[in-house]
């Protein structure tokens, strides 16, 4: 769809993102350490006009907007069900 977001993805930070993809978080500190360089504000300002003018016009509403879609990894998702039957198991 172009630049326009279509979906959002979910999953472990271990896990390698899909070709059309990118993460979203990205290390900044290790073991107090800085790990990247810091940006500039012009272009963290850029790069935050970029995003939101990614979204669909109706998750940019100001009313009511749209949710984007989101999917899980299967990974997540077998994280998270594991996850629960341990714990459930343990009550």
């Amino acid at each position: 769809d172009g630049d326009r977001l279509v979906k959002d993805e979910l999953g472990l930070a271990t896990e390698l993102c899909s070709s059309n993809t990118h993460p979203l978080l990205h290390p900044v500190m290790h073991n107090g350490e800085l790990v990247t360089p810091l940006e500039p504000l012009d272009k963290i300002a850029q790069r935050s006009a970029e995003s939101v003018a990614s979204l669909p016009a109706a998750s940019r509403a100001i009313f009511d907007p749209s949710p984007v879609s989101v999917d899980l990894t299967s990974a997540l998702m077998e994280l998270t069900r594991a996850t629960k039957h341990t714990s459930a198991s343990a009550v």
